[in-house]
């Protein structure tokens, strides 16, 4: 402790503290830009995988969709012969009545 009157008492108490604090700020500040950094390329690598999930996923869905068209191609042909059918059944039926 100091005899000079002019530095109060408190003071290396103080400076230390304040020591303390902006040593705290310095580490906090080296902290968030490792999280930033860190987490800027986590989300660099998750935009790359939603582009190829979205890729893939419209691929799919394109493949579901010709599909579609098939068994509704398929669908209306087997609906036209069965009308076919019937109308062919109602004449046979009328024939031998």
């Amino acid at each position: 402790m100091s005899n000079d009157p002019t530095i109060p008492p408190t003071q290396p108490t103080l400076e230390t503290i304040l020591d303390r604090i902006n040593a705290l700020g310095e580490s906090l500040s080296a902290e968030i830009v490792k999280v930033r950094t860190d987490l800027s390329a986590e989300i660099e690598m998750l935009r790359g995988e939603l582009q190829s999930f979205r890729a893939e996923t419209f691929e799919k869905l394109a493949k579901i969709d010709e599909k579609f068209e098939v068994i509704t191609d398929d669908l209306l042909e087997i609906r036209a012969k069965q009308k076919q059918h019937g109308k062919r059944l109602n004449e046979l039926e009328r024939k031998v009545s």
